[in-house]
């Protein structure tokens, strides 16, 4: 599922994983919780927080942020139990 960057996003600080990305966002977009963002715009959140590339690469489309900068700051799953 491809993801349009939202409306009100912030900007992807050097260090930061996906997981502390997703946070900002749902606050900056005035939901209550980050599961309840992910919930309201259909995001897969645990993916997200299984290192699945699939999903840290939808978190770089909603954010309009490079995907390799988030990808080497974030815990991706690697196979067979590797992160």
């Amino acid at each position: 599922m491809k993801f349009p960057q939202l409306p009100l996003t912030v900007a992807h600080a050097a260090c930061e994983p996906a997981t502390s990305l997703l946070s900002r966002l749902a606050a900056r977009n005035g939901a209550i919780s980050m599961q309840r963002f992910c919930g309201d715009i259909a995001f897969p959140i645990d993916p997200l927080f299984r290192g699945e590339k699939v999903a840290i690469e939808q978190l770089a489309q909603l954010a309009g942020c490079d995907l390799g900068a988030l990808e080497r700051v974030s815990i991706r799953h690697l196979g067979k139990g590797h992160f």
